[in-house]
């Protein structure tokens, strides 16, 4: 029986292993926190490496702008060269007619000669006039061609618009995920401090516990010499009695 551990033993011995576990437990937990706060960590840097590029958008989005103020300052000159050419056409029709009415009101060949000079002349104007107008409707078409394209570009310049305040509202919800998190890696990192504490607290009461065990173990080994040496002295005692009752026999 006294080679046997006591239940006071055990029960000390089953706390001792549950503590042990319980260390361990919080030592797993520790380590997953310090995993949790390194990748934190990394997102954090890949949020201000995103806020770099949303900046760099920005200045790319206001670049752009500038571009179609340009652009549509050109397009409202279109009005202008438009009457611009109107105003031409008007003009040769007016030669036109002038010629034709000194014609049908010439009888003279001399009158002829001078409407034929004067038709001449016109007519080397209306070429040059001609010319002129053809750089013109030349100018208008050129002009045209850059409203169709400047009109494409503020439609392209709309999409990406629209694709950068898309862009600009998940930045806005990362960062709101991201003040989160750091939030709560605050909250963890001030749980990590209290656990700290809390296990410096199990390691020194296992330390006095063991103190204790050790106490207890001693005693109960100067207990057990103590039983051992009372036994002895009964059995001694019992065979004096047992002597001295065979000699009253």
């Amino acid at each position: 029986a006294s080679g046997q551990p006591s239940r006071s033993e055990q029960q000390e011995a089953n706390h001792l292993s549950e503590l042990e576990r319980q260390l361990q437990g919080e030592r797993t937990r520790s380590e997953e926190l310090t995993d949790r706060v390194a990748a934190l960590t990394a997102q954090l840097v890949r949020a201000k490496e995103i806020e770099s590029q949303l900046t760099a958008e920005r200045q790319r989005v206001s670049d752009l702008q500038q571009t179609v103020t340009m652009l549509e300052r050109q397009a409202a000159r279109i009005p202008e060269l438009e009457a611009a050419f109107k105003s031409e056409q008007d003009v040769v029709n007016s030669l036109k007619q002038a010629l034709l009415n000194s014609q049908a009101t010439s009888s003279r060949v001399a009158e002829l000669e001078s409407s034929l000079e004067a038709e001449r002349a016109a007519a080397e104007q209306l070429v040059q006039q001609l010319a002129d107008l053809e750089a013109i409707s030349a100018k208008v078409k050129d002009t045209e061609a850059r409203l169709a394209t400047g009109q494409q570009e503020i439609v392209d310049l709309q999409h990406a618009r629209a694709s950068l305040e898309a862009e600009l509202s998940i930045q806005r919800k990362q960062e709101t995920e991201t003040a989160e998190r750091i939030q709560e890696l605050e909250r963890v990192a001030a749980r990590v401090s209290e656990l700290e504490g809390l296990l410096a607290s199990e390691r020194e009461r296992n330390g006095v516990l063991a103190q204790r065990v050790l106490e207890a173990e001693q005693s109960a080994e100067s207990a057990t010499k103590r039983f051992e040496e009372l036994v002895r002295k009964l059995g001694e005692i019992a065979g004096l009695a047992s002597q001295l009752g065979s000699g009253k026999g």
